[in-house]
């Protein structure tokens, strides 16, 4: 097993953690959302597309990593136009990625192991292997993307099944980021992947 590979169990907590913490968020406005905001000791900058913010109630950075997710600003601040593609988009930072600022050489061990038993249960909202489907991996560059299918529910969030996941390096860490459209506004996959490739772009400029 590679060293990424191992910290995968890692990933999949941080999303089930941050999964019970929406619970409890709603969507009411509360802190201003910021459009950016620093983690992993202010090592990672994640800062979203246009027309998306923060949500400062979900926020979770530890030492062993962070998760961020964000919105509308205009939903999260209760003011303003809102973004084309509304969806909810997730972020995750994990210390341990292998030295240099690219995974492009883990790249083929990750894509064997994503479509594994064990792969699919890392990835998937409830632990359970069986809610995940993998539909595609692909490399861009530095950027390795999956489009999967979880039917497991997202603490009470109404998303679609089918979602796009980049994962990348930055710093010394693993970069997760991921679009999940909403099931009463439903994207189709292209668009899904374009939102997410807007996204991925302003993190890696926020961080180069």
């Amino acid at each position: 097993m590679s060293t990424w590979t191992s910290k995968v169990p890692g990933l999949r907590a941080f999303v089930l953690g941050a999964a019970l913490l929406l619970t409890a968020s709603g969507t009411s406005a509360g802190p201003s959302a910021p459009r950016k905001v620093a983690v992993s000791e202010g090592a990672v900058v994640i800062s979203g597309p246009s027309g998306y913010c923060v949500d400062p109630k979900s926020l979770r950075d530890t030492a062993d990593g962070a998760f961020v997710l964000l919105g509308a600003c205009a939903t999260l601040n209760g003011t303003g136009r809102g973004p084309r593609s509304r969806a909810i988009l997730t972020a995750t930072v994990l210390l341990g990625a292998p030295p240099g600022e690219s995974l492009e050489t883990e790249f083929r061990r990750m894509s064997d192991f994503f479509v594994t038993d064990a792969g699919r249960k890392a990835l998937s909202r409830d632990g359970n292997s069986g809610s995940v489907r993998i539909e595609k991996i692909v490399a861009s560059g530095d950027v390795l993307f999956i489009l999967a299918e979880d039917r497991a529910p997202f603490a009470g969030y109404p998303v679609e099944p089918q979602y796009w996941r980049a994962i990348f390096a930055r710093k010394g860490r693993m970069i997760s980021l991921s679009v999940l459209g909403l099931a009463e506004a439903p994207l189709d996959q292209r668009q899904k992947r374009s939102l997410l490739d807007r996204f991925v772009s302003r993190v890696r400029a926020a961080n180069s």
